[in-house]
């Protein structure tokens, strides 16, 4: 079975994940800030996002494999982030990219 993937954050180990999604035969898309990050996967036949927005159409699934909670956020939670993107499948209130709140990466830091 083949899946409608986006992966955002191509960074050492996004890029290795989002190149195994390619080579496994999904169809990919991908989308990092900074736009240099994605030329190579262009280049191997993965489709280019503009923007979250864009990166979100159609997708199966959404992977996002970023450094640190304040960005997870921005790219989530904030204006033309994943939440706002991606259509609804689920029940408002279903999954952690809907809780509206930080609470999850606030509990995340205390280690």
């Amino acid at each position: 079975m083949s899946l409608n993937v986006g992966f955002v954050g191509l960074g050492r180990m996004g890029s290795g994940m989002a190149r195994r999604i390619l080579d496994a035969g999904h169809e990919l898309t991908v989308y990092d800030a900074v736009a240099a990050a994605t030329a190579p996967f262009g280049a191997a036949g993965a489709r280019v996002a503009t923007s979250l927005a864009d990166l979100c159409g159609g997708r199966d699934v959404v992977v996002t494999m970023l450094v640190e909670d304040a960005a997870v956020l921005d790219v989530v939670l904030g204006v033309g982030g994943l939440r706002g993107s991606l259509p609804r499948r689920h029940p408002p209130g279903d999954g952690h990219a809907r809780r509206g709140d930080d609470s999850h990466s606030r509990g995340c830091s205390r280690r």
